[in-house]
């Protein structure tokens, strides 16, 4: 629309006539200040008269020019992205000299969220994080103004953050998996199988979590989706079935062997994934790891002595301990009971040394077969009333054995005691003399006692080896002695004196 304004001094009524072209001889429009020019498909001037009675004016020349483009233009492509990702909007108008472009949110023609300033190109990037409408304007140099349509950028692709990850279950346990997306709007579907294989849907796995309990070792992957059909597969998971190591045959002890001989043993298990060690001491303790010993059999080259040995059996799906084994090494014997003698009634010591580890020791009577004493290797025989003969069994671990000579234990012979012949009291000291009244051989021991006949806790000091002992009433009490012959002894009746 063009429009005119003109003033007139003499009162006289104004009226208008509009031309297009650069002369008059195009008259258009009415007999108005304004005039709109309709459509137009090329650059046209245009001029006005103003006639007021005898008097006119001719307007300068007003040249309208047409816009490059057309007042609408067509919007950027809708684009799809994945939560975090960028979209590059295009204007499809190319960019020319004096040619601007704005961009903003919204729908077209809404102004209020322009995003940046006037730029040259035609692009502009997006990285919204839900799914937003965007449209731009186009100026050109003469001031000419384009809307472009509205273009949607839909935040729908899924992107997952955290794969599912595999894990080892024992046969008849289950386990769940999960898968992490950065979409809210995903869906998914659990698929048994290779990554990307579809054949073997999980029936209600449409969750980011998966519950399983397979039989046997099995792969899942998850398909996640997004609300515009975009979509993305998992990594697979592997989910392992295992058997638990299981002791089927424990290792055995073996015959007992000589001092640095060699010994084998071993152990069955079954289970997924077996591995072996073998341990010295007793099972559970892991102090002593046998080097190399790593097999399910266990080979010794020299056992200096019993030990004993066990072995932990590990797997994908746990381990097991095998009871300790025994290997057994013979003990040896450095000291043998010996032949000692007693009087009758009386009992004798025997003992025997042996050198080994895991030591026990069992008595018995020769002649009887009864077993006498305690686990010792000293043994104290019940009272002797005829010769007997004893030996020592001395065991090492389960198997290991060394058997004692017989010791010999003998009735000791020929002392003969009468008992102690008291003198009479010196009458002046009141003290009286004490005489040993028995037979002695050269080489016998004599001993004086003071208390209970066989009480030797008090022996009479300087007496050793008198046949007479002086007892005065200072001393009061009872007195005895002992005769010693070999391994032999006899105790007189003990006395009271003076």
């Amino acid at each position: 629309a063009l429009s005119v304004s003109a003033t007139e001094l003499t009162g006289e009524p104004k009226h208008y006539q509009w031309f297009r072209g650069t002369g008059i001889s195009d008259p258009v429009g009415t007999d108005s200040s304004s005039y709109n020019t309709g459509a137009l498909t090329a650059t046209t001037q245009f001029r006005v008269r103003v006639t007021a009675g005898m008097c006119l004016a001719n307007s300068a020349l007003a040249t309208v020019s047409m816009c490059t483009l057309p007042q609408t233009t067509g919007a950027a492509a809708n684009q799809q992205i994945a939560m975090g990702g960028t979209a590059r909007l295009t204007a499809p108008v190319t960019p020319a000299t004096g040619r601007s472009f704005r961009w903003y949110r919204g729908a077209s023609g809404d102004t209020s969220a322009p995003l940046g300033s006037w730029l040259v190109g035609n692009m502009f990037d997006v990285s919204p994080t839900v799914t937003t409408t965007y449209w731009y304007q186009v100026q050109d140099s003469g001031g000419c103004l384009s809307n472009g349509g509205t273009s949607t950028v839909s935040v729908c692709i899924p992107h997952i953050t955290q794969q599912p990850s595999g894990t080892t279950i024992a046969a008849g346990s289950s386990t769940t998996l999960s898968v992490v997306s950065d979409l809210p709007a995903a869906t998914y579907q659990w698929f048994a199988g290779a990554s990307g294989d579809t054949a073997s849907p999980v029936a209600g796995g449409t969750s980011a979590t998966l519950a399983v309990s397979p039989t046997a070792t099995r792969d899942y992957w998850v398909r996640v989706s997004g609300p515009c059909g975009q979509s993305v597969d998992s990594a697979a998971a592997t989910v392992t079935v295992c058997a638990p190591p299981v002791i089927t045959a424990q290792p055995v002890d073996p015959p007992a062997i000589p001092a640095n001989y060699g010994q084998v043993v071993q152990v069955v298990a079954s289970g997924t994934n077996l591995t072996y060690q073998w341990y010295l001491g007793q099972t559970g303790d892991l102090s002593s790891p046998v080097g190399g010993a790593t097999d399910a059999m266990l080979t010794l080259f020299s056992v200096p002595y019993t030990q004993y040995y066990w072995v932990r059996i590990g797997g994908t799906c746990g381990s097991v301990d095998s009871r300790a084994v025994a290997i057994s090494v013979n003990p040896t014997l450095s000291q043998q009971p010996g032949f000692p003698s007693v009087m009758s009634g009386s009992s004798a010591t025997l003992s025997v040394r042996a050198s080994g580890t895991y030591l026990h020791y069992q008595w018995k009577n020769v002649g009887t077969g009864q077993v006498v004493g305690t686990d010792s290797s000293v043994l104290m025989t019940p009272p002797i009333t005829a010769q007997s003969r004893f030996n020592c069994f001395v065991s090492s671990g389960t198997n290991g054995l060394a058997i004692s000579q017989p010791g010999t234990v003998s009735l000791c012979t020929g002392i003969v005691s009468n008992g102690v012949t008291v003198g009479a009291a010196d009458p002046n000291s009141g003290c009286r003399w004490l005489t040993l009244n028995a037979t002695t051989q050269i080489g016998d021991g004599i001993a004086w006692y003071r208390g209970a006949s066989g009480d030797v806790s008090t022996e009479v000091v300087g007496a050793r080896g008198s046949r007479n002992l002086l007892a005065c009433p200072a001393d009061a009490g009872s007195y005895w002695y002992r005769i010693t012959r070999g391994t032999c002894s006899k105790d007189s009746p003990a006395v009271t004196a003076p």
